[in-house]
């Protein structure tokens, strides 16, 4: 993402719940943002994928 798109979901992924992430990519394909290993404060680690427009997030899968 660029500097601006990645301040955008990063302060997204602050006001749901989540306290540090890896990688932030964009898949074409899904036509997603997606995030690795982004992590609650209970201290489990998700798999989400973001809406582009709202950044809502419209997948989340825990990690095991």
């Amino acid at each position: 993402p660029t500097l601006e798109e990645r301040s955008r979901i990063e302060t997204k992924l602050r006001e749901l719940g989540y306290t540090s992430w890896d990688e932030i990519e964009f898949d074409e394909e899904r036509n997603a943002w997606e995030v690795d290993d982004a992590r609650m404060a209970d201290g489990r680690d998700y798999d989400l994928k973001l809406n582009p427009q709202t950044l809502d997030v419209i997948s989340r899968k825990l990690e095991d």
